[in-house]
C-alpha cells in the first residue's frame, strides 16, 4: 500500500512539473541555437517554376538575395484594422494553442510587427520554413530597434519544415490577439494544432 501511494505521488509530481514547463512561454524553456545549425532555412520557390532557393538567416539577411533571384518581390501588406492586423484570421488558422505573457518586459514593438515584420514574411509566403533540428528556436525577422523578434521554435526532436504561409498566419493570430497596452505592444505565442511547431512574438536579443 505505501508502495503504491508513493507511486501515485511521484506521477503527481511528475505530471506537476511537466504542466509547470508546458506554462512557460515557449521561447523561454527552449533554446535558441546559434550559428549555423541554428540559423533559419528557407527552401523552395516564391511561386511555381521559380528560381529555386536555399538561404539560412533572418528575413533581413535573405530577403536582397531573395530580390536577386525575383525582381518583383514586394512585402505584401496585410489586411488591416486600427487594432488588428486581421480580425477573422484568429478563428480559422488555428484552433486552439495561442498564449499571451502581458506581464512582462520583453513585448515587441506593434507596429514593427505590423509594418515591416508580417509585410516581408506574407511576401515569402510560398518558401518553407525550416525550425532548427530538435527542440530549439531561431528567429526568423528581427531588429534591434524598435525591437520585434519573431521566432519559429521546433516542439519535435525531428527536423520541422513549416510553409512560411503558416508561420505568417500564426504571427497574425499573436499580433490580433496578444496586443496590450497603450503603447501597443506585443508577446505571445501560437502553437501548431499538433504541437509540431510555435511562432513567437517577443523582444529578446536578436542572433542566430
Amino acid at each position: 500500500m505505501q508502495f503504491s501511494m508513493l507511486i501515485q505521488a511521484t506521477v503527481l509530481v511528475l505530471f506537476a512539473h511537466i504542466a509547470a514547463a508546458v506554462a512557460l512561454p515557449i521561447e523561454d524553456h527552449l533554446p535558441v541555437k546559434r550559428g549555423a545549425s541554428g540559423a533559419m532555412r528557407f527552401t523552395g520557390s516564391i511561386y511555381p517554376g521559380g528560381p529555386a532557393v536555399d538561404l539560412t538567416g533572418t528575413i533581413n539577411d535573405v530577403f536582397p538575395k531573395l530580390i536577386k533571384l525575383y525582381p518583383n518581390l514586394k512585402p505584401v501588406t496585410a489586411p488591416t484594422t486600427s487594432t488588428s492586423p486581421n480580425p477573422s484570421l484568429a478563428k480559422r488558422a488555428f484552433k486552439k494553442n495561442t498564449r499571451c505573457i502581458k506581464e512582462s518586459a520583453d513585448r515587441a514593438d506593434y507596429y514593427t510587427v505590423i509594418n515591416h515584420a508580417l509585410p516581408y514574411i506574407r511576401a515569402i509566403g510560398n518558401l518553407m520554413c525550416e525550425a532548427p533540428l530538435g527542440w530549439g528556436c531561431a528567429s526568423i525577422y528581427c531588429v534591434p530597434s524598435p525591437i520585434a523578434n519573431i521566432r519559429l521554435c521546433n516542439g519535435w526532436a525531428t527536423p520541422t519544415k513549416v510553409p512560411c504561409i503558416k508561420v505568417w498566419e500564426a504571427a497574425v493570430v499573436v499580433a490580433e490577439k496578444c496586443t496590450a497596452g497603450a503603447k501597443k505592444s506585443i508577446r505571445g505565442q501560437q502553437q501548431s494544432d499538433i504541437g509540431n511547431y510555435t511562432v513567437a512574438i517577443t523582444a529578446v536579443p536578436c542572433f542566430l
